[in-house]
């Protein structure tokens, strides 16, 4: 079910539509918020925008990573996939 929230985010609020509950989505603003400060805290004194388009980088960066990490896992599963199958077929 589509739900409209509004939510604050870098000191704007914004109504967005979502399928998210409430609270996932408040788990994603708050890691959003947690990269904004530590952004801040190496770059003081960086206007908005930048500090936007570093929050975007820094997430597009643990996106890929994560998706590099679930690939290299999704294929040792089907090396030992295809080692128990060969085990298997030893057995009968």
């Amino acid at each position: 079910m589509e739900n409209t929230l509004s939510i604050e985010i870098f000191g704007e609020i914004l109504q967005i539509k979502t399928t998210k509950d409430k609270e996932e989505l408040r788990e994603v603003i708050s890691h959003i918020e947690e990269k904004k400060k530590e952004i801040e805290k190496v770059y003081p004194s960086l206007e908005p925008l930048k500090i936007a388009i570093l929050v975007m980088l820094h997430l597009a960066d643990e996106l890929f990573t994560y998706r590099k990490w679930l690939k290299d896992i999704q294929k040792k599963a089907e090396e030992i996939e295809f080692e128990l199958e060969e085990e298997i077929k030893k057995l009968k």
